[in-house]
């Protein structure tokens, strides 16, 4: 309750009260995962380890929290470094999440290239989440290349969301891509796709 609440210093504490032999994986999880979404990678990552030397086995939550703590805080070697070892140490199946928190990480940090190619490797089809997540950081490090790659993946996978087609259009209208705004926009109108509010 504390830790949903931003309260990170009581859910410490009561996390902390908890009898270490009573200390089960879900109070782990929950710790790491409440550092995670307010941006405290570090302490994401010695919970983690305290949970290690607690001999508690990880599971496919804790890796999710652990590497969306990395990435919303910019620790991006260790964030690859635990997802290295996700399958190959803990035997713990990387899914879509995993993948998108790496994604992500690596979006952030403005490895875009590496960031496809993760994509490009995956077992399993790469969600809206996961284009979604590279999309906004070729918007954010002004890669357009990227960003096209990223967006027509998204046309497909979500062909009524028009924020898709508003963020390449932007893009395309900073670099005087006249005439690709245009066909975005007969596209959108074409398909009686209707832009969100707020939407330019």
């Amino acid at each position: 309750m504390y830790a949903k609440c931003g309260s990170l210093v009581d859910a410490r504490l009561c996390f902390d009260q908890i009898d270490p032999r009573e200390k089960k994986l879900v109070a782990w999880n929950t710790m790491i995962t409440a550092y995670a979404s307010h941006g405290c990678g570090r302490e994401a990552v010695s919970t983690f380890e305290d949970m290690l030397r607690a001999g508690i086995q990880p599971d496919k939550i804790t890796f999710t929290g652990l590497l969306s703590g990395c990435s919303h805080s910019g620790l991006v070697d260790v964030g690859l470094r635990y997802f290295d070892c996700v399958s190959s140490v803990y035997f713990v199946e990387k899914g879509h999440d995993h993948y998108a928190c790496v994604v992500d990480l690596l979006g952030r940090a403005g490895r875009l290239v590496e960031a496809y190619n993760l994509i490009s490797q995956m077992p399993m089809a790469a969600g809206p989440s996961i284009w979604g997540s590279l999309l906004a950081a070729g918007r954010s490090h002004r890669n357009l290349e990227i960003a096209e790659l990223a967006a027509k993946k998204l046309f497909i996978l979500e062909p009524d969301n028009s924020g898709n087609y508003v963020v390449l259009s932007n893009m395309y209208a900073e670099a005087g891509m006249w005439e690709e705004v245009n066909h975005l926009r007969i596209q959108l109108k074409s398909q009686r796709i209707m832009k969100s509010p707020g939407c330019s």
